[in-house]
């Protein structure tokens, strides 16, 4: 894929020239690259694959719905170093932990309960297509860019945690039962003490 720069084909081309060419902008990046015809073989683990991401996608739509949720996904793709965006580091965490978890769930919304006493909400438990089992780890940090291990979890929906001094940032992960890193399976969210 060719990067381009007026004049050629203009500053702002996009779509197709003479199903040769096709211009277009990625994450901000004027490209170029020659027309194809995309392949689509639908063979059962694409289609496969396809259901487990508009799975994700539903998912999505349907349990990350506040602005601070939003946010806290955003961060995890900024720590990322990958041009990514929320969505995409969501879509990218639920499709790992579809292919290598027998079943697990999602977090969001870090929410004080009692004074010094934090909790968080839980999707319905989602059944995967691999054979590991799942346990949680708890990062905590005063940064989001320096988390670090805190604490394991063998139940999600009797998580609870008290933040320490210096603890203003915390997110949750997925490993399977020798404690391997899965994926994410919240944001990173803002601590708030009592």
């Amino acid at each position: 894929m060719a990067k381009t720069q007026a004049p050629f084909l203009s500053l702002g081309a996009r779509g197709q020239l003479a199903k040769t060419v096709v211009a277009a902008s990625w994450k901000g990046i004027k490209t170029m690259r020659q027309y194809v015809v995309p392949a689509n073989p639908r063979t059962s683990a694409q289609v496969a694959h396809r259901e487990d991401f508009a799975d994700s996608v539903a998912l999505w739509k349907s349990f990350i719905t506040a602005a601070n949720d939003v946010a806290a996904w955003n961060r995890v793709a900024l720590q990322s170093g990958k041009p990514q965006s929320g969505f995409n580091c969501f879509a990218s965490s639920n499709l790992a932990a579809l292919a290598g978890l027998t079943a697990y769930e999602m977090a969001k919304a870090w929410v004080e309960m009692v004074a010094g006493h934090v909790t968080t909400t839980t999707s319905s438990e989602i059944t995967g297509h691999g054979t590991e089992t799942v346990t949680y780890r708890l990062y905590v940090g005063p940064t989001e860019a320096k988390l670090t291990y805190r604490s394991t979890i063998a139940l999600l929906s009797s998580f609870s945690y008290t933040p320490a001094a210096g603890d203003r940032f915390a997110k949750l992960v997925l490993c399977d039962s020798s404690g391997n890193y899965v994926a994410d399976c919240s944001g990173i969210y803002a601590v708030t003490h009592a």
